[in-house]
């Protein structure tokens, strides 16, 4: 007997394959990481720099003291040494302030940003304004840790390499070449290493 049951194979809604799992929808209290880094980059770049040489150049004026007084190596007559010798080192301390600086700040910013949102704000018209004051804030305080952190972390390698070469390897040399390569290489050492991951 021939049976009237015809097996037909399972089938899907038309709709089941072309139909896309629902995107997240963003809420206002999300923490636009994006439009955040673009703010806060170009306001930390504008200000920093300035800081950063300016902190540079007191730095580098040490050794110049350090040698004078202690090296015998006048100011006047080596003006030109001083000179190169400064210029190059300030741009050297400088870079590895700015990349240290920036590569902290990235880090801390993606981390304490989850923390940001408009749950403390009075009403949804003041939200926008809570989760930017609170942007500020945040930013202001990394940026000032960072950059505190960047400055200690560059002196401490810049010095420890000067005290190595100029009053250990190179005392015996003239302080003309002690200075000069002291100083600079102090500089390079701390700007190579800001390149790396710290």
């Amino acid at each position: 007997l021939r049976s009237n049951f015809v097996c037909t194979p399972f089938t899907q809604p038309s709709n089941y394959l072309t139909m896309a799992s629902p995107r997240p929808q963003r809420r206002d209290d999300d923490f636009d990481f994006a439009a955040y880094q673009r703010e806060v980059g170009t306001e930390t770049a504008s200000n920093q720099k300035v800081l950063f040489y300016a902190m540079a150049f007191y730095t580098v004026s040490i050794p110049v003291y350090l040698f004078h007084t202690v090296r015998d190596l006048p100011v006047f007559s080596h003006a030109p040494l001083y000179a190169i010798t400064t210029a190059i080192a300030v741009a050297a301390l400088a870079y590895g302030y700015e990349n240290i600086q920036s590569k902290r700040f990235a880090r801390l910013i993606r981390t304490r940003g989850d923390n940001i949102s408009a749950k403390g704000a009075d009403s949804k018209q003041n939200a926008a304004n809570y989760v930017k004051n609170k942007r500020a804030a945040l930013a202001e305080l990394t940026q000032r840790e960072t950059t505190a952190f960047s400055i200690f972390f560059n002196n401490a390698i810049f010095f420890g390499v000067i005290v190595l070469l100029a009053f250990v390897f190179l005392r015996t040399y003239h302080p003309y070449v002690g200075y000069f390569v002291s100083t600079t290489t102090a500089a390079g050492v701390a700007a190579f290493i800001s390149t790396g991951k710290i």
